[in-house]
């Protein structure tokens, strides 16, 4: 649920706060009229939707990464949130969703990481390099998702693959960024050139976007 006066805040942001919120009792009076007196739930001076009414697939995100379920996790997320949604004039909404926006986008980022170490903990490689391709998918500057690919790949045998993906790594970083690739990369690149094989030897801390915390692994706990 929200606040009613960061409602008022987000919608009605030029509003005296009479206005606001006669425009507020208004709406709320609307949707309820359309929609069933049990579509919001409003007391206590906060609103929020009814659960029992509504399925929100953010819900279900959030859900699945409590109960450690990280596969569902990844499956659920699709796209940022409210893509493509905008709504003139509303700068504080606008701020609060780029936020809720970032926020979840990384939780899934470290999502995915975790899979992928689960998967190499295991030994299944091949989902190892499937679950560090969606990292970079989603982070395609990211130097750790890049190492992790390209740790992947080696480790599944696909050395030439890796040092493919390392160039057009390089190469990216080069063209967005205008500016150099972390030296891990490069180190990495001689390395598997040389016949050496360090999968796991660049690994990286993960940090973990605030709201959405994603139930660590018990390699990560013991790192």
């Amino acid at each position: 649920g929200v606040d009613r006066d960061r409602v008022l805040a987000f919608f009605w942001p030029n509003s005296d706060a009479e206005r606001a919120a006669n425009s507020f009792r208004q709406i709320l009076h609307g949707i309820r009229r359309d929609l069933g007196d049990e579509t919001l739930i409003y007391e206590g001076g906060r609103l929020r939707l009814n659960p029992s009414r509504f399925s929100v697939d953010l819900w279900d995100l959030e859900r699945s990464i409590r109960d450690g379920q990280l596969e569902l996790a990844d499956a659920l997320y699709r796209g940022p949130l409210l893509d493509g949604f905008a709504v003139g004039g509303l700068d504080e909404f606008d701020r609060w969703v780029d936020a809720e926006r970032q926020r979840i986008h990384q939780t899934v980022i470290n999502v995915a990481r975790q899979l992928a170490q689960r998967a190499a903990a295991h030994g299944r490689l091949l989902d190892a390099v499937a679950h560090w391709r969606r990292v970079t998918s989603l982070d395609p500057l990211s130097t750790t998702g890049a190492l992790g690919l390209v740790n992947a790949l080696a480790a599944a045998g696909d050395r030439a693959g890796a040092l493919a993906y390392a160039r057009v790594y390089q190469e990216l970083v080069r063209s967005q960024l205008e500016m150099e690739p972390d030296d891990q990369i490069e180190h990495l690149v001689e390395s598997l050139r040389a016949g050496g094989a360090p999968p796991g030897s660049a690994r990286a801390e993960m940090p973990t976007a605030p709201g959405l915390r994603a139930p660590e692994t018990p390699a990560a706990r013991e790192s």
